[in-house]
């Protein structure tokens, strides 16, 4: 298309790229300007002010490379090489065009290396860590559940986004689409004046065909798109970046080999959300899983001109709540004795117990009602795999060990009744979730009756631990 292209156009396109308003000379003497190069950036204004704009950033740059100076020049130089091969070009337009590319791609990644993040995004994380600890510590509840939030608490971008001081600002006008369709007109509106290349329709049409629930972000103070979904149980999200180039809207070239971006999917992962962190782009991603350890890591990307800054990840540890009422997954809920909720609330009790490595119920028990659970503990024998209850082991044991499919085995007596108690997390397939399946069994005769099962759910509750992992050099 470019034999059909004027000067203008190109002009054009060259002012959209140069981030500072006013054109600025180059910043070598044009009177002395001995190369093709050269004589091309003095006349042109719009390359020129990229000269000026690279040179600038090139100072700022040096002040903070300290140790790396001489790495930063060698670089620099290396670059100034290849600018000049731009001079081979056949036609002055298209050395103009080769010039821009270069100009652009240089003053980015010198404005990177001049960034607070050259290193990564660790400062970031850093100040979110701090803010969510000073933020607990006023309230040590701010992870409770609310009206407005899941069963498992409020997330930490929920806390940070809410708290006005922290200066995190995420995207919450991202509009949802049915289908493939709906969403390829809304983006085509979004990216105007540039279009959606072919690759990018077909890549969009071929991710996301018969998707129901479909999301379109941008990521605030950039040209850059991510469309995505969530699917299945596990909230897998599966998205797809884009950016504009020449243009044209295209899918996202990889910034490095190991980029997980380009794999798009992610599972367990609450939010994958774009925002403006203390005045900084970022990718926010929040995973966590319902399973015993109650994970929750937040990583941080920031994006520093047209690169993606190493990203950090802040990890949450938490004291468990515990409730009959309320669960993640709502489990079979049973029960034949007369006041079954003491049942339940016998339940309940064990659960803490056991999660707060209290288990020695046996040493509460009479003789009587001991030889009443062995002969419990001899019928279960028979009908289960499950190993027999031996209070050193058991109080040994993780509560993270302790299955539906595996539970642990615990004495109860209530009413003068003894019981054999299983309670163990509740598992679907290969996933194991936090809540509890919490069983009552108890003699009947020659056989053994589930007289009461229940479900105990857990969710985070005080904040223990904030750690911040920076990333590898």
């Amino acid at each position: 298309m470019w034999p059909f292209c004027t000067k203008a156009v190109v002009t054009l396109a060259l002012a959209l790229a140069v981030m500072n308003g006013a054109r600025a000379a180059p910043s070598f003497d044009c009177a002395k300007a001995s190369t093709p190069v050269e004589r091309a950036i003095c006349s042109d204004p719009d390359l020129g002010n990229l000269d000026a704009t690279l040179a600038s950033v090139l100072k700022e740059a040096l002040g903070r490379a300290g140790p790396s100076r001489d790495d930063l020049l060698r670089q620099q130089r290396e670059w100034l090489a290849s600018r000049n091969d731009c001079a081979s070009e056949k036609t002055p337009l298209k050395t103009a065009i080769c010039l821009q590319k270069s100009y652009t791609e240089q003053i980015n990644q010198l404005r990177l290396f001049a960034s607070p993040l050259k290193d990564g995004s660790a400062p970031l994380c850093h100040v979110f860590a701090e803010r969510i600890e000073a933020l607990s510590q006023a309230d040590a509840n701010i992870f409770a559940p609310t009206r407005s939030s899941s069963w498992f608490g409020r997330t930490a971008l929920d806390i940070l986004a809410d708290d006005k001081s922290s200066e995190l600002i995420l995207n919450k006008d991202a509009s949802h689409y049915s289908t493939v369709a709906e969403l390829l007109a809304a983006f085509a509106k979004a990216a105007q004046p540039a279009t959606l290349s072919d690759k990018t329709k077909a890549v969009i049409d071929e991710d996301f065909a018969g998707s129901s629930y479909l999301y379109l972000y941008r990521l605030p103070q950039s040209d850059l798109y991510v469309v995505g979904t969530v699917q299945g149980t596990l909230s897998c999200t599966v998205h797809d970046w884009f950016e504009i180039r020449d243009g044209h809207m295209e899918p996202m070239d990889s910034l490095d080999p190991e980029d997980k971006r380009d794999d798009g999917n992610m599972c367990g992962a609450l939010e994958d959300r774009l925002g403006v962190f203390k005045n900084i782009p970022v990718r926010l991603a929040l995973t966590w899983q319902a399973t015993p350890d109650l994970p929750s890591v937040v990583e941080i990307e920031a994006r520093v001109g047209d690169a993606w800054a190493p990203a950090c990840s802040v990890r949450f540890e938490f004291a468990p709540t515990f409730d009959l009422n309320q669960s993640l997954n709502q489990g079979e809920k049973s029960c034949t004795f007369q006041n079954c909720s003491k049942l339940y609330d016998e339940a309940l009790r064990l659960v803490v117990a056991f999660q707060n490595r209290r288990s020695d119920q046996i040493g509460t028990m009479s003789q009587a009602e001991r030889n009443t659970f062995d002969a419990i503990q001899t019928l279960w024998s028979k009908d289960t795999p499950a190993p027999d209850f031996d209070q050193n082991r058991d109080q040994a044991r993780q509560p993270d060990t302790a299955l539906d499919t595996n539970p642990m085995i615990l004495p109860s007596v209530v009413d003068d009744k003894v019981y054999l108690v299983t309670l163990g997390h509740r598992t679907i397939g290969w996933r194991i979730f936090g809540d509890w399946e919490v069983k009552f069994w108890s003699l009947a005769g020659d056989h053994l009756e589930n007289v009461a099962t229940t479900t105990v759910g857990m969710a985070r509750g005080k904040l223990l631990n904030v750690n911040v992992t920076e990333p590898t050099q």
